[in-house]
C-alpha cells in the first residue's frame, strides 16, 4: 500500500456541484483527497466522486463502501456515521486501503482489530466542528498514538504550516485539513 504523506484535504458539506468544482481546483496541490458528508444528492455525489477520481492524486471515501467501490477509490474510511467498522472491513476491495476516524483509545483498539491500514486521529487542535463534542487531544497524545504502529493522519484545527509540521514531528504520517484546504502545502 502506498499511503501518501504530506497534506490530505477533506471535501465536506458541499451545497452544490459548483462548490465541488471550486474545491477540486483549489486543492489540486494536495497529496491526497478525502470525500465525506456531501450535501448534494447521491447522483450528484457520485458524479463529483467520478470527477475527483479523474483528478485526485489519491482518493479516499468516508463511510460509503458502495461509492468507494464504484469509483475505485484508493481507500475506504470508517467513522461514527458509517456502517459498522467490521462490515466496512469486509466490503473493502482488494488493493484498497482501510482507515478509521479515531478519537480515543477504545476506537484505536477497534481500528487495530479491524486491521486498519491507517487512522485519522483528531482533534489535535481546537476546531469549531468538534467544540463541545470532543476534547482536544494535543501533540503529546498524538505522539503516543503515532508510536503504536498504525500510520496516523493528524486532523483537527490544523491551519498553519507550523501546526502541520508539529504534527509530523510528533510522528504523524500526514496531516488532514478542512478549513485550510488549498492553502496548506508542506
Amino acid at each position: 500500500m502506498n499511503l501518501p504523506a504530506g497534506v490530505w484535504t477533506i471535501a465536506s458539506d458541499w451545497a452544490n456541484l459548483e462548490q465541488a468544482e471550486a474545491w477540486i481546483k483549489k486543492t489540486s496541490d494536495a497529496d491526497a483527497w478525502t470525500f465525506r458528508n456531501p450535501q448534494v444528492s447521491e447522483r450528484e455525489a457520485l458524479g463529483v466522486l467520478r470527477r475527483m477520481k479523474e483528478k485526485a492524486p489519491w482518493l479516499a471515501v468516508h463511510g460509503r463502501s458502495d461509492w468507494a467501490n464504484l469509483v475505485q477509490a484508493d481507500a475506504l474510511i470508517g467513522g461514527h456515521r458509517s456502517l459498522p467498522w467490521e462490515e466496512l472491513a469486509q466490503r473493502k476491495t482488494s488493493g484498497q486501503a482501510l482507515g478509521f476516524s479515531v478519537h480515543n483509545d477504545a476506537e484505536w483498539q477497534r481500528a487495530k482489530d479491524c486491521r486498519a491500514d491507517f487512522i485519522f486521529f483528531s482533534p489535535v487542535y481546537p476546531t469549531p466542528s468538534k467544540e463541545e463534542i470532543l476534547e482536544v487531544q494535543g501533540l503529546e497524545v498524538l505522539a503516543e498514538v503515532c508510536a503504536r504502529g498504525i500510520p496516523v493522519i493528524a486532523l483537527g484545527g490544523i491551519l498553519t504550516r507550523t501546526e502541520a509540521q508539529s504534527c509530523i514531528d510528533a510522528g504523524a504520517h500526514a496531516v488532514a485539513v478542512l478549513r485550510a484546504a488549498g492553502e496548506l502545502i508542506l
